[in-house]
C-alpha cells in the first residue's frame, strides 16, 4: 500500500519556482532517503509537503493514504498523520515538553487523555527511548543539545505514532554515539508501528546503522534518479557528481 503518492509536484516561493515535476511513492513500512547536494532543495520539499505557507505547491498533488491533502493546511495535514522533524527546531520558552506532548497526544487521537494516563503513558514510551525523567520538565529546545532535540524528536514520533514521519538531516549535529542511537530507535519505532519514513539527508553517515528501502536524490529542484541502497553507498565511495542520472 502506498502510504505517501506524490504526482507531478512543482513547488514556488512566491512567483520563484524552487521545484519541479517531482514524482515519488512511499509505501507504509518503508524507509526512503531522499538525498542531494547542499541548496538541492531538500528542506524546501519536506517545508511544502508540511504545508509550510512560504512554500506554494503550484502544481500536482499530495496525497497521504488514498487523503489528497494538497490543498489542506499544517494543522489539517498533521491530523491525517504527516510529521515533521525540522533540522532547527525552534525553542519554546514557557511551554514544558510535557504538555507539548499531551496537547499534541489530544489532537493527534482526537481525545482528552486524563494527566495520570498521560503520564502513565509518557514514561512507558522514555523508559523505552532511555530518556531520563526529568526531560519532560524542560522548555521545549531551550537550552537543548543537538542530541537532546533528536530525543525530543524521537519521543513524539514515538507517542503520536504518525502515518508518515518526514525527518529532516535527523543525522546531523550528531556524534558517533548519538548517531547509532538515534538510527536503531528510528528503526525500533518504525517496527512498532508501522510508520512510513522519508529521511532527508545529504550525508551518508547512517549508512552504518540502517540501509534505506530506496534512494531518491534531488538536485537543483529537480529529482534525477531513484534506486536501492547501493545509491547511497555509490554517493558514499564516488560523491554525487559520479552518479548516473
Amino acid at each position: 500500500m502506498s502510504m505517501l503518492q506524490i504526482e507531478n509536484m512543482s513547488i514556488a516561493v512566491g512567483d520563484t519556482p524552487v521545484i519541479e515535476d517531482v514524482s515519488l511513492t512511499l509505501p507504509a513500512q518503508e524507509m526512503h532517503w531522499l538525498m542531494g547536494p547542499n541548496g538541492s532543495g531538500k528542506s524546501t520539499f519536506a517545508n511544502a509537503l508540511m504545508g509550510h505557507p512560504r512554500y506554494h505547491i503550484a502544481q500536482g498533488t499530495l496525497t497521504l493514504g488514498g487523503l489528497n491533502l494538497t490543498e489542506e493546511p499544517p494543522h489539517k495535514r498533521a491530523g491525517a498523520g504527516m510529521f515533521l522533524s525540522m533540522q532547527y527546531p525552534p525553542a519554546l520558552e514557557g511551554v514544558t515538553v510535557t504538555n507539548l506532548l499531551k496537547n499534541a497526544y489530544n489532537a493527534r487521537f482526537q481525545t482528552e487523555i486524563s494527566i495520570l494516563e498521560f503520564r502513565k503513558l509518557l514514561k512507558e514510551h522514555m523508559e523505552l527511548l532511555e530518556i531520563p525523567s526529568d526531560f519532560t520538565s524542560r522548555y521545549v529546545h531551550a537550552g537543548f543539545s543537538g542530541g537532546e532535540k533528536k530525543r525530543l524528536e524521537l519521543l513524539q514520533l514515538s507517542m503520536l505514532q504518525p502515518k508518515l514521519a518526514i525527518l529532516d538531516e535527523p543525522d546531523s549535529g550528531l556524534d558517533i554515539d548519538g548517531l547509532r542511537t538515534m538510527s536503531m530507535q528510528l528503526q525500533r519505532i518504525q517496527h512498532v508501528t508501522g510508520m512510513a519514513m522519508l529521511v532527508i539527508t545529504h550525508y551518508t553517515h547512517m549508512l552504518s546503522y540502517v540501509e534505506p528501502d530506496a534512494v531518491h536524490v534531488l538536485k537543483n529542484g529537480s529529482l534525477v534518479h531513484s534506486g536501492t541502497s547501493d545509491v547511497a553507498h555509490q554517493i558514499q565511495n564516488q560523491g554525487y557528481e559520479a552518479l548516473q542520472t
